[in-house]
């Protein structure tokens, strides 16, 4: 049944965009936290046509890269570097994206157990 093969990753995105909605801070602070609810999912833990979707959310909170000491040691990593480097309206892109990605995953697995 496909409602228990994504149950998971529905989780993850509720729990994301409920952090987007009522979190503290600007939306960066907001996306951090969003992020860390479901940034352990793959491309493997959403439907094929959502796929890419996700790789573009990934893409977006990773876009900076680490930053490296001296040593090549990782000192910030690449989603706290973003966060700190993007501006507002980038953060609020990604937001939507996310919440959207949520709203398709929703229409997917109900249009999948009628």
């Amino acid at each position: 049944m496909i409602l228990n093969k994504y149950n998971y990753t529905r989780e993850k995105l509720n729990n994301a965009v409920y952090e987007l909605a009522v979190g503290p801070g600007d939306v960066r602070s907001r996306l951090l936290e969003a992020f860390q609810k479901c940034w352990f999912l793959t491309e493997d833990s959403f439907p094929e046509e959502l796929r890419s979707d996700w790789s573009w959310i990934n893409k977006e909170m990773n876009k900076f890269g680490p930053l490296r000491d001296k040593k090549g040691e990782i000192r910030t990593d690449a989603i706290d570097n973003t966060m700190a480097r993007i501006k507002n309206a980038t953060g609020v892109k990604i937001a939507y994206e996310i919440y959207e990605l949520r709203f398709r995953m929703e229409n997917y697995i109900n249009s999948q157990n009628i």
